[in-house]
């Protein structure tokens, strides 16, 4: 049996059974310009051997309140901002860690787009993998401002 090594095991997505309602999921998008976007999204339900993220953005997550900070997600949301699979195939571009995204893109066929966006897709990949390798390595992070000191620290010695 061909047991995969951990780099293949990131670029595989995760069996259903290890999405859980709230869970965060990754995918970078490539513009005609060869501009790199990031989406987040997030596993809203796991129904009847199904599983349905929606991508958080300005349409799906907004204000519910005019007086208070009361965030959550929009009362009707348009299927395009969904995306739902059965438990038993994988999430089509999408990753568990954005560390994860990046390297999918560095592995996927850029066809629909001019060779030069795909190369600056490329390139822009390369270094956010990078950067994302070096804060990894760095050490056992434990918080957010961690990281962002170590981000800093790196980016003085580079």
């Amino acid at each position: 049996m061909n047991t995969p090594t951990s780099s293949e095991a990131l670029l595989e997505p995760p069996p259903c059974s290890a999405f859980r309602v709230g869970q965060q999921l990754f995918a970078v998008f490539v513009s005609d310009s060869g501009s790199c976007e990031m989406q987040t999204w997030e596993v809203r339900t796991l129904r009847g051997g199904k599983v349905t993220a929606i991508q958080r953005n300005p349409w799906t997550w907004v204000k519910l309140s005019t007086k208070h900070r009361h965030w959550g997600w929009a009362k009707n949301i348009d299927s395009i901002w969904r995306k739902t699979w059965k438990q038993n195939q994988n999430p089509d571009h999408l990753s568990r860690t954005k560390k994860a995204a990046w390297k999918s893109l560095l592995k996927a066929r850029l066809s629909y787009v001019e060779p030069e966006a795909a190369e600056k897709a490329r390139a822009t990949a390369r270094r956010k993998y990078k950067s994302f390798s070096k804060v990894i390595d760095a050490g056992n992070v434990r918080s957010k401002m961690t990281v962002n000191l170590k981000k800093q620290q790196l980016e003085k010695e580079t």
